[in-house]
């Protein structure tokens, strides 16, 4: 917390009715079973990042009927929702995150040593989970990625 490049936020646990609402937003549309929205709650206990993550892991489990095995750790969701991704999409976030949180393109392609269309699906693959985004549209060649850990935090240095 010494670097000029990093603030410290307090953020306060989210209210039942605001976790509520992300564990909706997340899984929108489909309503959400009410056994299920307790769990969630409960095992996040109001930190709106575990929350998200917890949510976006029965996302991707696709199933709201049957609650899936959930970690209990942010650590190890995260670890999770990597270690289903696609093996081309695993290996360019891989790639990505050795590089930083903000990665040219054109680096990106000359390093992952991966054939153009693979590299491209993997990108699309990771901006659709969340994990990248893109921080400009133009020029194509040149756009920087972000890395997005977790989904909404896009914050990049200045």
């Amino acid at each position: 917390m010494e670097k000029s490049s990093a603030t410290q936020l307090a953020l306060p646990r989210l209210d039942p009715t605001d976790s509520r609402d992300v564990v909706q937003a997340v899984l929108h549309p489909a309503p959400v079973p009410e056994p299920l929205m307790q769990g969630l709650l409960a095992k996040a206990a109001g930190n709106p990042l575990f929350l998200e993550e917890l949510a976006w892991t029965v996302r991707e489990h696709g199933d709201l009927r049957l609650p899936p095995e959930v970690p209990t750790t942010i650590q190890a969701v995260l670890t999770a929702r990597i270690d289903r991704l696609p093996p081309e999409a695993k290996q360019v976030l891989q790639t990505a995150a050795v590089i930083g949180t903000e990665v040219p393109l054109v680096f990106l392609q000359a390093i992952a040593a991966l054939p153009e269309e693979t590299l491209q699906r993997g990108l699309v693959q990771l901006q659709a989970a969340e994990f990248l985004y893109a921080r400009r549209l133009e020029p194509a060649r040149t756009t920087p990625l972000s890395m997005c850990s977790p989904r909404r935090r896009r914050i990049s240095r200045s």
